[in-house]
């Protein structure tokens, strides 16, 4: 929560991965992704399956020559 609160002091562009609901997250992202579970494993998963999905875009926005 500090870091994102650092964050929008300085303008960025902020991006949290959570869990249900948000928590206290919720109102300072920009870009929330909640998974809509209480159970951490589920949430885990779900989050790792997302990792892949950015770092799969980023990849292809470097080959590609364009920027995300």
């Amino acid at each position: 929560v500090n870091a994102l609160e650092a964050a929008r002091a300085r303008s960025m562009t902020t991006i949290g991965l959570t869990g249900e609901g948000g928590g206290r997250m919720a109102q300072l992202c920009d870009h929330l992704f909640a998974v809509p579970s209480a159970s951490t494993p589920a949430i885990q998963q779900v989050h790792l399956c997302l990792y892949h999905c950015f770092c799969a875009g980023v990849e292809a926005a470097i080959a590609d020559g364009t920027t995300a």
